[in-house]
């Protein structure tokens, strides 16, 4: 028996099941952690989870004009940065006695590695309905530009603690605490460190992620 490499793409939808597979250890692993400390400390993981999923839903969404790209795109974007945010949940790392603290990372990672997974299967499944509707250049630009927003969004979820539909609720607040960092970087490093540092590095997994083409399988000699 060897090993032989193929030229199989390898596809969100190849992916979907892992989503879920995690998903439901990830959940298994919060009411594990809650039956036996009798706490819900970790129980707004649950919550974020969902969140996360939202920009992979709507990336489902039938997509099969401008116009409906236009009005599906804005919202998409507005929900990205719930999927890479789990990432940052590892600061919620605890070392009390409730669980042993490997217990409690083996938990966040579940979460974090999900995110990511989601995350990156979203902005796939718009880079290829952009490339559709207009082409390669344009998804690249725009999708890319993404990143760089959902890093930002991370930062103010994380840091500022903004939410999502804040932007409905709060839009005056939210637009003051984005201008003054854009306006006056040098006075915010944290700001634009984690921005970019994320943005390079969700950059980079996902460039390759998108080009991921070959599969490895066991063939009989």
């Amino acid at each position: 028996m060897y090993l032989q490499t193929k030229n199989t793409v390898t596809t969100p939808s190849n992916l979907l099941g892992l989503h879920y597979i995690l998903s439901r250890y990830a959940i298994l692993l919060v009411l594990i952690r809650i039956y036996l400390t009798n706490s819900i400390f970790y129980g707004f993981m649950l919550w974020n989870l969902f969140l996360a999923y939202m920009p992979f839903f709507i990336g489902k969404i039938p997509i099969t004009s401008k116009k409906i790209l236009f009005l599906a795109f804005p919202v998409w974007l507005l929900f990205l940065p719930n999927a890479p945010y789990l990432v940052t949940d590892i600061f919620h790392l605890q070392q009390g006695n409730l669980m042993p603290m490997w217990f409690d990372l083996l938990l966040l990672l579940s979460f974090s590695i999900n995110g990511l997974l989601l995350y990156f299967t979203s902005l796939k499944n718009f880079y290829k309905k952009v490339a559709f509707l207009y082409n390669q250049q344009i998804a690249t630009l725009l999708i890319y530009s993404s990143i760089i927003l959902s890093s930002f969004g991370m930062y103010l979820g994380r840091y500022l603690r903004w939410n999502s539909w804040e932007i409905i609720s709060q839009p005056d607040a939210l637009f003051n605490d984005v201008v003054n960092r854009v306006i006056h970087p040098l006075n915010h490093p944290r700001t634009w460190g984690i921005t970019i540092g994320y943005s390079i590095l969700f950059g980079i997994l996902f460039w390759y992620y998108k080009n991921l083409k070959i599969s490895a399988t066991f063939v009989k000699k």
